[in-house]
């Protein structure tokens, strides 16, 4: 993927899950940082903790931390602020480790799904953005049938980005999230229907960007981009962005399709 991807993938995660101790998720899996699986306690040990008095935690303290939580398996309904105030929880990371450990995930996570599917190399940058904020959520492996209809959409002939934000949901996914991999998606036909080149990034993160932000057949202006602070502002009024999305799938159902190809597909599995 190109380097303007990961330099931006933060930017797609907003501040949804973010959080620099241990907790439970739903699931009861122990969980830091942006979501971050730790399930076990060698696992949690790949991070560097910190004590309350700045000094680095020792393995046993880490391994102690982490059983603790785990432990408390009550608690998981209430998100990761349910444990921010537990006993005992008290080891913590730096934001600044958690961004840097975030960036060498994605790489790894963009390896794998660039060995699956050869020709996620030659997509433009906001797809591969969006592909690997769909990945952060659903893991890296077994992509094709994690998620079969986004994938015929991406890897068919032209690549249908639109039909691909459609079909890119989850059970458990927010709104939020929902509306960031579909403005992703929609970035990529419009870079291609321009014709920028394919490491160019219309996602600014910010909400304050260039994209050429189109409904199919009309209803939203164009100069208008959803970064993550957009994307939160619009979730506020939740009926509103319910609307909106509702709005933008019955745009896309009368929609007609681009017939420029980003990629030639010989030999890609």
């Amino acid at each position: 993927m190109y380097e303007s991807v990961f330099r931006a993938f933060v930017s797609t995660l907003g501040n949804e899950g973010l959080t620099n101790w241990m907790y439970c998720d739903v699931d009861g899996n122990v969980t830091t940082g942006r979501g971050n699986l730790i399930n076990s306690p060698s696992a949690a040990e790949q991070w560097t903790w910190y004590t309350p008095s700045g000094r680095v935690a020792t393995p046993d303290e880490v391994a102690a931390n982490w059983q603790l939580v785990h432990d408390r398996q009550d608690l998981r309904g209430g998100g990761g602020g349910a444990y921010d105030g537990l006993a005992g929880n008290t080891l913590r990371l730096k934001w600044e480790d958690i961004d840097a450990n975030v960036d060498r995930i994605a790489r790894q996570f963009a390896s794998i799904i660039e060995d699956q599917v050869l020709l996620v190399k030659r997509l433009p940058a906001d797809a591969q953005l969006g592909i690997l904020r769909w990945a952060w959520a659903m893991g890296p492996n077994g992509v094709r049938s994690r998620a079969p209809k986004m994938w015929t959409a991406l890897t068919s002939i032209p690549p249908d980005f639109d039909e691909a934000g459609v079909q890119s949901d989850w059970r458990g996914q927010t709104l939020a999230t929902k509306l960031v991999l579909n403005q992703l998606f929609q970035n990529a036909t419009d870079a291609v229907q321009k014709g920028l080149p394919a490491e160019s990034l219309l996602w600014t993160g910010d909400g304050n960007g260039k994209s050429i932000r189109r409904a199919r057949g009309g209803g939203v202006s164009p100069d208008s981009s959803i970064g993550v602070a957009g994307v939160a502002a619009a979730a506020v009024g939740a009926g509103l962005v319910w609307l909106g999305w509702q709005t933008f799938v019955e745009h896309r159902k009368g929609s007609t399709k681009t017939e420029t190809s980003v990629a030639d597909t010989k030999g890609e599995v």
